[in-house]
C-alpha cells in the first residue's frame, strides 16, 4: 500500500494561530525566568509586537527591562487599531497575563505609560 498524496493549500493563518493557541496553553514548558541577572537596565520604548519582543528576550538575556508606551495596556496597533471583530484581543491580553505569570512582566520587566515628546 502506499501512502496517499495531498496536494492543497496550506492556510497559513491556521498553522500561525494553532502555534499561537498552542504557546499559551503551555507557556510554562516554553516561556521561562533568566537563568542568571546581569544587573544592567535596559528601556524599551513602544510596547507594541516589537518593542514586547525585544523586551522579552532581552529579559531572557538577564536585563531588568522598562517599557515604555503612550498607552495603558501593552499591543501597540494589534490592542488599539485593528477592531476586534478583524482581530480578537484575548490572545492579546492572554500573552501579556502569561508573561507576567511567568516571571517576565513582573520580574525586572514593567510597562509605564509615559507621554513622548518631541
Amino acid at each position: 500500500m502506499q501512502p496517499q498524496r495531498i496536494d492543497e493549500a496550506v492556510s497559513i493563518r491556521n498553522v500561525e494561530r494553532y502555534i499561537g493557541d498552542y504557546i499559551l496553553d503551555n507557556v510554562e514548558s516554553i516561556m521561562r525566568p533568566p537563568q542568571k541577572e546581569n544587573r544592567k537596565k535596559v528601556a524599551v520604548v513602544g510596547a507594541g509586537p516589537a518593542g514586547l519582543a525585544a523586551a522579552y528576550y532581552l529579559r531572557q538575556s538577564g536585563y531588568s527591562v522598562t517599557v515604555f508606551d503612550k498607552h495603558e495596556e501593552a499591543g501597540g496597533m494589534l490592542m488599539y487599531a485593528i477592531p476586534a471583530y478583524r482581530l480578537p484581543k484575548k490572545p492579546g491580553t492572554q500573552a501579556d497575563k502569561s508573561l507576567a505569570e511567568h516571571g517576565v512582566l513582573n520580574s525586572g520587566f514593567s510597562l509605564k505609560s509615559a507621554t513622548i515628546r518631541h
